[in-house]
């Protein structure tokens, strides 16, 4: 499952077929001025998920047939008037809403092909009949077509056999099919508004005892009647109370205003506090703002039709406590399928003075796990559950075991009950819910207990361990905990192990391997599986590097050679015997650096060095836990770092420490690999143009601050929190997915920017004022002053350049000035507090003066690393274990299939094996391990040929199992590289 594509009210136009092809499942372009769907979409798209609501789309197209995996269509507040029959190629959609829009009619044919389709919403439309082939629709839980014009029903609509709620209030209906009465299933029928003889009513609720609960048959009458008739008539009957019975609802608080008489010179900072019986919830805080709105304040509750609902809104206060703004009561069931405006009263006593109004809604949830009490307008007291989904043969239990099951006793706080139909259905007084299956009950295990608490809560105690928990034990739970007893068993054997480890008997310098005797004091040994390492026992250290290679580096030079250091500090050898120099070390025949560095890199890794030694170093303490879940790695991650606050030094101590990084649901431990992947996911997201902190150069793909962010009230903190990232990142020694443009990074380092950076994030802009530098401006009449316009979110705004700007008029003698202004407010006045959050956030991390060691250009590179990747001197670097060495036909296929492919292939396995898919400034020679030292990728022969590649990113190795072909080892290479994600423990 992919995370969702949310852009909510950005003021998009279309609906590009580019936001088709990201991996997301679930796409919400809410609220915003698209006007038609895609014209046409290169390949089918798998989007289960599509809402468009309070949008301009005016059609449903022939397209929607390449949408063959939709599950759910929303398209609630438009302006469609038509819907193409090819919606019938969309066999998997089970919830269409078409509310809120122009259709006359429902005489689409393709629509009744959806054979999958629970949830029908039509309402508020112009139709005026509904047809026959609606039958057609044999597995419609829900209809509802309020709202419209409708003067007939098909009796086709008899054929629902599963239908369960029905809603026709406020049409223009005289008279109602008998075949409704007929429906087995249906539980909520409403049809309040209609025109309906009051003998019809009396009619239809006799005939439909299943639902007499639920038929709401407020009718308008027909016509007015004769004096006589209406004395004579009976008096109406009074509203039912309302059902008490539990409901799985959500409860949305729209928007507020506040009344003018009300406010004052400074906005609050608002939000609602909403409290029942039961619980009680907040919505988010809404900037400066007195009429404010909120586009998820969506609270999930389980509540009785009958309970109370009081609203407070606040203003929220940083130094005091909050401020009561306003306050209402209702009922759940006043706002249940409508939106209501609560009038709010200062306080609970004054409710005479109103000051402004509060819309608020309520929507029941489906649930086939639990089934809901269902909801009308105005129910009777009997409670009833909705009908149970009709099970498959194989899933109807056979009457042996439903036998055994109803002679068990219920467990306890269970309930067994009936409903007028005689069903039986079951309440579970502990969660107050209820269902249709007879639960299950499974025996507590050999020393487990079941106790009540004073609150009446149950919970578990466990006799074996002396412990409590509220979870119920089962074999599951005892299996799971008897795993994770063993795991610290063995961890305590092997620390164990180590503490009381000594010299192997093998005599310590005798030889190892077929390498030569090793250095007094090493040992060579083997992990389990199969790894050779090596144990330096005089310090009581380990390390996966051969110390022989080392010796090598040591032993003194050939006959006439001679060591020598140029200029720059770099080292190189002198021959005497044949009068010339190299940089190649003769006594290994390697160079002492990378080879393809940047001409700048031995000047670079200098500063480098000392960055590192002198503001990298981790502090001592408990390490810093942050859990990520792949579906929301943004707002997870800024959760867990943004929960750490700065001390009295200015610096956030805790993320300075053992950051330890977890995938929820992966049991991936974080040596470095994780942290890399982290890294790379987070900075692809936070720095994604679509979340409209930052926004493309129009040169390049290099990054600027995005001048619009303010769409986000909570912005600046954001800003902040890719501050602290970026810092996190040198300071680790990671680096991001995407670059920054040139001034962003001047910027970073206290730097001005000139008019000649202008060039670098728009190439016309700056041609255009470089073009007032080169000409006489008075003779072309360009009518300029010193101020800009800016468009935001539709509007244009004026800025002034300076104090007084916009009479100002620029002149020959004035246009220097009014270029230099120009380009200060396009490159750094008009992003000025989002480049001040970023720093703040940055220097909670790292001191912004440690930047100063590099220059701009320098910074980048710090920061994205190298792209580029050669595969020559990745394949120099590079060494074998398990068996393969560089003569393996396997390992001849890998760089065969590796030059093969492009930058792009080459970057998404160095990602694959290493965690990231940038390299440091030295090359592949200078690939970090999860030591911290230096880690060669590594090509180890491991599994059989049937198995895909495996990675190790914390030691950067991959396990490339023996395949019998080139084709079959790219195949499977590309699908582990493209089709894989996670981290497991061996």
């Amino acid at each position: 499952m992919s995370a969702p594509l949310s852009m909510v009210g950005l003021g998009l136009q279309e609906f590009s077929p580019s936001i088709l092809r990201g991996p997301h499942d679930t796409i919400v372009l809410d609220e915003n001025n698209i006007t038609a769907f895609p014209s046409s979409i290169d390949r089918n798209t798998t989007i289960r998920n599509l809402s468009l609501k309070s949008n301009k789309l005016t059609s449903i197209p022939a397209v929607i047939q390449q949408f063959t995996k939709l599950e759910d269509l929303d398209v609630d507040h438009n302006a469609i008037t038509s819907i193409s029959s090819d919606i019938g190629q969309c066999q998997s959609l089970r919830r269409a809403i078409f509310s809120s829009n122009k259709l006359s009619s429902m005489a689409i044919d393709g629509l009744y092909t959806l054979i999958n389709l629970t949830v029908l919403d039509v309402s508020n439309n112009d139709i005026a009949e509904v047809p026959s082939d609606v039958g057609r629709l044999s597995n419609l839980l829900e209809l509802r077509l309020n709202n419209n014009k409708i003067v007939s029903i098909h009796p086709g609509i008899g054929s629902l056999s599963k239908l369960s709620v029905l809603t026709l209030h406020s049409n223009n209906l005289a008279a109602i099919p008998a075949e409704i009465g007929s429906l087995p299933a249906l539980t909520v029928l409403s049809l309040e508004g209609n025109p309906l003889q009051a003998d019809l009513a009396s009619a239809v609720a006799e005939g439909l005892p299943g639902v007499r609960r639920a038929l709401s048959m407020r009718a308008r009458p027909a016509a007015p009647v004769a004096p006589a008739a209406a004395a004579a008539a009976p008096p109406g009957p009074a509203r039912p109370p309302v059902s008490d019975a539990m409901v799985s609802c959500i409860i949305t608080i729209r928007s507020c205003k506040i009344a003018a008489k009300q406010r004052t010179r400074f906005s609050p900072d608002t939000y609602v506090e909403f409290n029942t019986p039961m619980l009680s919830r907040k919505t988010g805080v809404v900037s400066s703002s007195w009429e404010p709105a909120w586009q998820d304040a969506n609270f999930q509750v389980q509540l009785p039709l009958s309970s109370p609902l009081t609203f407070n809104v606040k203003n929220k206060n940083t130094f005091s406590k909050d401020t009561l703004l306003g306050r209402c009561s209702t009922q759940l069931s006043d706002i249940m399928n409508q939106d209501v405006q609560l009038s709010l009263y200062p306080n609970e006593a004054d409710t005479q003075n109103t000051c402004g109004t509060l819309t608020v809604t309520a929507r029941l949830m489906a649930s086939a796990a639990a089934p809901a009490m269902a909801f009308s307008p105005a129910p009777a007291p009997a409670p009833t559950p909705v009908s149970p989904p009709v099970a498959s043969p194989a899933a109807v239990p056979s009457p042996a075991s439903a036998a055994a099951a109803a002679q068990q006793p219920l467990p306890q706080g269970w309930e067994e009950r009936r409903d007028p139909r005689g069903r039986v259905f079951y309440i579970d007084h502990n969660t107050r819910t209820t269902q249709w299956h007879r639960p299950v009950v499974d025996p507590l295990p050999t020393g487990w207990e079941a106790r009540k608490d004073a609150q009446g809560r149950v919970y578990y105690v466990d006799h074996n361990t002396r412990t409590t928990t509220w979870r119920r034990p089962t074999a599951e739970t005892q299996a799971e905990q008897a795993r994770f007893n063993q795991g610290q068993s063995n961890m305590a054997q092997m620390m164990q192990n180590y503490a009381n480890r000594t010299l192997s008997s093998v005599a310590i310098g005798a030889a190892q391997d077929d390498g030569g005797p090793l250095p007094s004091g090493w040992e060579r040994r083997l992990s389990p599986n199969g790894r050779p390492y090596f144990v330096y026992h005089p310090a009581r250290l380990t390390q996966w590097e051969d110390p022989r290679v080392a010796m090598k580096a040591a032993a003194p030079l050939p006959p006439g050679w001679e060591i020598r250091v140029n200029g720059e500090g770099r080292q190189y050898f002198v021959d005497h015997n044949t009068r010339t120099t190299t940089f190649v070390d003769p006594r290994t025949g390697q160079e002492p650096e990378a080879m393809n560095s940047p001409l700048y890199s031995r000047d670079f890794k200098y500063k480098l060095s000392i960055f590192r030694s002198r503001y990298c170093t981790l502090l001592q303490g408990p390490p810093s836990k942050v859990t990520i879940s792949r579906t929301n790695v943004f707002q997870d991650s800024f959760n867990g770092i943004m929960a750490y606050q700065p001390r009295r030094s200015g610096f956030c101590d805790e993320l300075k420490m053992r950051l330890f990084l977890q995938f929820a649901g992966e049991e991936g431990l974080d040596y470095g690999g994780v942290s890399r992947e982290w890294f790379f996911l987070l900075s692809h997201e936070m720095l994604n143009p679509m979340y409209c902190l930052f926004q493309y150069t129009s040169n390049n793909y290099t990054l600027q601050i995005n001048p619009a962010s303010s769409v986000n009230p909570e912005h600046l903190h954001y800003f902040r929190f890719v501050g602290r990232v970026i810092a996190l990142a040198l300071f680790s020694g990671k680096f991001i997915d995407r670059g920054f443009s040139l001034p962003f990074y001047k910027q970073m380092l206290k730097k001005a920017c000139t008019l000649k950076d202008l060039e670098l994030i728009d190439s016309e802009y700056y041609n255009s004022l470089q073009w007032i530098l080169d000409n006489n401006i008075e003779e072309a009449c360009l009518g300029l002053t010193f101020s800009v316009d800016a468009e935001e979110f539709g509007d244009t705004r004026e800025y002034e350049l300076k104090a007084g700007g916009k009479d100002i008029e620029v002149t020959e003698e004035n246009k220097a000035e009014y270029v230099q202004l120009v380009s200060q407010w396009r490159l750094v006045k008009r992003t000025e507090a989002q480049m001040n959050s970023f720093l703040k956030g940055f220097g909670e991390i790292l001191p912004l003066d440690a930047l100063q060691l590099f220059d701009e250009k320098e910074l980048e590179l710090l920061m994205i690393g190298l792209t580029e990747f050669n595969v020559d001197e990745w394949e120099t670097n590079s060494i074998y274990k398990g068996g393969y060495t560089n003569t393996s036909k396997q390992v001849a296929w890998f760089w065969e299939v590796l030059r093969s492919w492009d930058n792009e292939k080459r970057a998404r396995l160095l990602q694959f094996v290493t965690g990231s898919c940038r390299l440091p400034v030295g090359g592949f020679r200078e690939l970090i391990g999860s030591n911290g030292n230096v880690q060669p990728f590594c090509i180890e022969k491991v599994g059989e040929a049937k198995m895909l590649p495996r990675s190790h990113t914390c030691f950067n190795r991959i396990d490339l199992p023996p395949y019998k072909t080139k084709a079959e080892l790219e195949e499977k290479l590309t699908i582990a590289i493209e089709e894989t994600e996670g981290f497991g423990l061996e």
